[in-house]
């Protein structure tokens, strides 16, 4: 059975203003960076700073810091969701991934990002926020609500 598109639906879909989005993500520590390693699609959680638009985050030797040094295109994406209420929000930001050195590290300053895992993760790493985009889903209220 195709899903109930009508007005009388109990959930809209609606789309998050990009204040509001960065208000939204700035608030999170937790989200999760995707890009194409080797043709194939991989995502990663990461612990991470919001700076202005730009997602910073620290990593060891791999995958995430080749993809910087390749200034790869990449998406981080952070949610929130209420599964008893069906409601819950998600933002997208994406632009090129970046190793972060000299002066544009020192500018940063000490980054409050501690990693869960006891690792190596020294080197810094930046998202630069070209694109934000996000969507929530709210309560029918009887308004007409963007699809």
């Amino acid at each position: 059975m195709p899903p109930d598109t009508s007005d009388s639906a109990h959930q809209g879909i609606a789309v998050i203003d990009e204040e509001q989005c960065l208000r939204l993500v700035g608030g999170a520590s937790i989200g999760r960076i995707g890009f194409s390693a080797r043709a194939m699609p991989v995502i990663f959680p990461i612990n991470f700073v919001l700076i202005g638009r730009d997602v910073v985050f620290r990593t060891e030797p791999g995958q995430k810091l080749d993809a910087a040094r390749l200034q790869a295109v990449a998406c981080f994406e952070v949610d929130a969701y209420d599964g008893f209420a069906h409601t819950g929000w998600s933002v997208l930001i994406t632009g090129r991934l970046a190793v972060t050195e000299g002066p544009a590290l020192d500018r940063l300053g000490p980054l409050p990002l501690r990693p869960w895992a006891v690792t190596g993760a020294s080197d810094v790493v930046t998202l630069r926020g070209e694109v934000i985009s996000g969507r929530s889903v709210e309560p029918f209220n009887g308004l007409v609500i963007t699809k």
